[in-house]
């Protein structure tokens, strides 16, 4: 069974939040998914778990009508069982997905002892007051900006095991921390996925 590099089984009542890395995106030949994203099939599934779900995102509790995504809980997009299927904000889902958000500029690498889902929360509703997306700084003003996308952090996880203990000292950069304290943060790139989630609300 594969399981999303950094992410925590969602058998526990409130699954963790943190930058992690799968595959699921990929409709390529070769890889495991059974379902196209494109066919009946699966879109007559999504919709079924996003009226089971209320459209809501299983990490951050954000609701919207509509740009939510139905994600494979484990990894494993073979498995279209609805026990593993889980809807997931486009927030959430970028940092499911870290290394594609890098590549799309969305997510800059920080260190935070914030946990993920409320700093997820909190660029929301900071957007909302704000009509902009906020600096790092006025999520948690005592996190750390260490690279400006979160492409070879990515990278770095796909090498690491899934019994990886994500409570143990990094030594990535100067600033003493702990692999679980990183974190990503949205930049402007972000604002598109933002605004659609406001207006949808």
């Amino acid at each position: 069974m594969t399981t999303p590099r950094g992410h925590v089984s969602s058998s526990l009542p409130q699954p963790v939040l943190r930058l992690s890395v799968t595959k699921t995106w990929s409709d390529m030949p070769g890889s495991m998914r059974t379902l196209a994203i494109d066919s009946p099939e699966w879109r007559a599934l999504r919709q079924r778990i996003l009226e089971r779900d209320n459209y809501t995102c299983r990490f951050c509790g954000t609701r919207a009508a509509k740009y939510m995504i139905c994600d494979h809980i484990n990894g494993n997009p073979s498995n279209n069982h609805p026990t593993n299927l889980g809807i997931n904000c486009k927030l959430c889902d970028s940092v499911r997905h870290c290394g594609l958000a890098g590549m799309n500029g969305v997510l800059t690498l920080g260190i935070s002892k914030m946990p993920q889902k409320d700093i997820n929360r909190w660029t929301l509703q900071l957007y909302k007051q704000l009509n902009k997306v906020p600096l790092h700084s006025e999520i948690d003003s005592k996190s750390v900006i260490i690279a400006s996308d979160t492409i070879d952090y990515a990278n770095e996880l796909l090498g690491l095991p899934d019994s990886f203990n994500y409570g143990q000292s990094c030594d990535c950069c100067s600033i003493e921390h702990t692999y679980d304290m990183h974190k990503g943060f949205f930049t402007r790139e972000a604002e598109t996925i933002l605004k659609n989630i406001r207006d949808n609300q």
